[in-house]
């Protein structure tokens, strides 16, 4: 658990994910901060980041998508962008993740099509990217355990149709391979 807070507990449903995947990583990490050297070369951590920037992106300006080609269009703007900025123009120093940067791109391309077309398909429209909830924030901490436990964080991204709202979490972290692609988890 990350920290206490006068009614009890306060945790992340990543750090919850976390702990069952590697209690020891999560001590590390999440107890005495211990961070991974940073260097030029592409590790999950940051192809997650990369993806959930662009996804970010992409959803405040699906306005511009039309169809695939100015779909691939933007996604292709947008990562340009993205990679002069000080956070992603590291990788492009690296000569060997010049792959490994033409691999998330097509993802981001093909994944950005798709929720094109899944939101084309709807009456949900997205209302909502990268919102915290928590103390403090927009939207409250949910309270587990009676309370016990405050869970804060992160909504990739909320759509919202009349009265009805789904809550999308995009589930990404490592390169995805053809039987491993990212994938939406809905949550109603």
């Amino acid at each position: 658990l990350e920290n206490r807070s006068a009614v009890g507990e306060i945790t992340s449903p990543t750090a919850i994910e976390d702990y069952y995947s590697c209690p020891v990583k999560a001590f590390l990490t999440r107890t005495l901060k211990i961070k991974e050297k940073e260097v030029g070369e592409v590790r999950p951590l940051s192809v997650g980041n990369f993806m959930h920037d662009v996804f970010e992106r992409y959803v405040k300006n699906i306005d511009k998508v039309n169809d695939e080609e100015t779909s691939a269009a933007l996604v292709k703007e947008i990562a340009e962008k993205l990679f002069l900025s000080e956070k992603y123009s590291r990788y492009l120093k690296d000569e060997s993740a010049k792959a490994v940067i033409d691999r998330l791109i097509e993802e981001a391309t093909d994944y950005c099509y798709k929720t094109y077309e899944q939101l084309t398909r709807s009456k949900f429209k997205p209302a909502e990217t990268e919102v915290k909830f928590g103390d403090g924030e927009k939207y409250p901490a949910v309270s587990l355990l009676g309370g016990k436990i405050k869970l804060r964080g992160k909504i990739d991204r909320i759509d919202e149709y009349d009265k009805y709202y789904r809550v999308i979490d995009y589930k990404t972290g490592r390169l995805p391979t053809k039987r491993n692609r990212i994938n939406l988890k809905y949550t109603f």
